[in-house]
This record gives structure tokens, sequence and C-alpha cells, in this order.
């Protein structure tokens, strides 16, 4: 069941990077490419690391070709801690923020060289496993992986939830406000995490195995993994979810009147408003153009000039008749 789930969840998320992908604005903004990184990551990530499917399938394929166990693991957790830059880039530019590419990029490629450095380097890559902390000998390069891991999602997850609720303390209402607080919460989630991990670490490399928490301990990081994909899918799916319906209805306008609007504007092309868009011919058109209310607001105004305009020739008309 949590393997259909992750799959359920990091494939929608996926779906949405790559729409986003496959049609981005000319003038994108640096929060259109951090939200779509932080789909795609998030999604690719934990779909690296779905239970069973790919520890059972995916990593023996991949070691009888490359001699590397636990390739998947280090794909999934190079890829969440890689979506640590993006997700603190997001909330940074939605606060009023200055967002830079260079040191996002640069952040990520020193997190993947060190994850893949470490990983080659230490035992991971060579004792085949479900669970790393428990089945892998501690060395100074496995701490070196931890701590490149953990460090990137805490200092991550910490400043986002300090962000997060300092803009939710200001804007408290609204998609946005409900936006930031499942934000915060995600952010909350993954310092719970970070320090989980870090506790289940120390026990292991002490040999603390007594207890509830150390027989639990697996499970606890599962469900608050998958928690984390949980509260992200939700929350970047709030604004889409608030503002579909309204973009349904600017769409139904622009469908049912485009032939009106096409015909107003031959008739009268003086009424044509400045910078204002083409008429959309089909229905991909109306959707594309629904997504703000320029287009369905320009296309009532135009009509209804023209409307106007022939009411005032037909009277104009009669008189001189």
């Amino acid at each position: 069941m949590a393997a259909v789930l992750t799959v359920g969840i990091c494939g929608l998320l996926i779906a949405v990077a790559l729409l986003r992908l496959s049609r981005p604005p000319s003038d994108a903004t640096p929060t259109f490419w951090a939200y779509t990184q932080v789909c795609l990551l998030i999604g690719v990530g934990k779909l690296a690391r779905t239970p069973h499917f790919t520890d059972d399938l995916i990593n023996p394929v991949i070691a009888r070709a490359t001699g590397l166990s636990n390739a998947t693991t280090l794909v999934g957790m190079t890829l969440a801690a890689c979506a640590a830059v993006p997700a603190v880039a997001l909330m940074w530019a939605v606060t009023g923020r200055e967002v830079r590419y260079r040191p996002w990029v640069c952040a990520q490629i020193a997190i993947a060289t060190a994850m893949t450095l470490t990983y080659i380097s230490s035992p991971i890559a060579d004792i085949p496993s479900s669970y790393i902390t428990a089945d892998i000998p501690f060395t100074p390069m496995v701490y070196a992986y931890w701590v490149v891991f953990l460090g990137a999602i805490g200092v991550a997850g910490a400043l986002n939830a300090v962000l997060a609720v300092r803009a939710y303390r200001v804007v408290r209402r609204g998609p946005f406000a409900l936006t930031l607080l499942g934000w915060a919460c995600t952010a909350a989630l993954v310092c719970i995490y970070t320090v989980n991990k870090t506790i289940d670490l120390a026990l292991t490399d002490v040999n603390v195995e007594g207890g509830w928490y150390s027989a639990h301990v697996k499970s606890v990081s599962l469900v608050i993994a998958l928690s984390i994909v949980l509260s992200a899918s939700a929350t970047v799916l709030i604004y889409p979810v608030v503002r579909l319906p309204h973009r349904w209805g600017r769409f139904q306008v622009l469908r049912r009147s485009a032939g009106a609007w096409s015909e107003a504007r031959t008739q009268f092309p003086a009424f044509v408003l400045p910078g204002s868009a083409d008429v959309p011919t089909n229905q991909w058109q109306c959707w594309k153009a629904a997504k703000d209310p320029v287009s369905a607001y320009n296309l009532q105004v135009e009509i209804a000039d023209s409307a106007n305009a022939a009411a005032s020739q037909t009277r104009s008309h009669r008189i001189i008749s």
C-alpha cells in the first residue's frame, strides 16, 4: 500500500513538473523554475526510494551492470538534497527577495558532487542494503555522506520554516497564506526527519538496540519521509486547485464567444484594445488564454464596444433614411 501511494504521489509531482517544462513562459521567473524543480526533484527522488521496488528489482540490475550497490539510494538522496536549494529559492522569491541563479546552480552541483564522491569512497557502494543506516559500517566517508545529506535538508528546512512563518504572520488569509502554512509544515517535517535520522545514526553507531524506538526507527523514518512528500505535494497544489475553477469559468467564456470576438474585431478593428492578444482559434488556445483574466476582459470590452458601435450605425442609418 505504501509503495502504491508513493508511486501515485511521485507520479503526480513529476507530471506537474513535466507539464510546466513542456511550455515554459518566455519570461520565466525564479519562482517558476524553483516550483518546477521542487516538484521534479522530490517526485523523482522519492520514486527512486520506493520501498521494495527499487531495492528488490532496480538495485540488483544496476549492481550487476556497474558493480555499485545502492545506486537508487544515492540517486534518491542526492535529488532530495538538491531539492533543498530550489525550496529555499522558492520561499526566498515569494517573500520578495532577489534570487540569483549562479549560487543556486553552484550549490546543487556542490551537493551532488559531494554525495557522489562520499558514496563511491564509502562502503555504501559495496554492501547491498534496503536500510543503509543499520547495515553499513560507519567510516569517515559514511559520516561525510550523511553530513552532506542531513546538512543540506536540515539547513533548508530550518530556513524555510522561519521564512514561511514570518510571511504567514503578515498575510494570514487567502490561498497564499494557506500555501505559506503548508510550506512551514513541510519544512518542520524536514527538520523532524533530520533530527530523527541524526538520533538513529547516533544510536546505531554506539550499538544501542533496545527499546521501542530502536525497534521501529526504520518505520518511523519512512512515515516521516512519506509525510514530507504528502505535505509538499499538497502545498504545491494549493494554488492550482484554488485557481482552477476561475480559469475554467474564463475558458468557458472564451470558448463560447471566440467567434463573436473575431467577428467584432473584423467589423470594428478600431476598438481592438492596445496590447491585446490574438483571438484564440481552438480549445487549447482558449485554455492558455484563460490563465489570467486579461483575455476574457478584453473579449467582453471589445464585443460590447463593437455592439454599441453597430447599434449607433443602425440608428444613424434610420435617421438618414
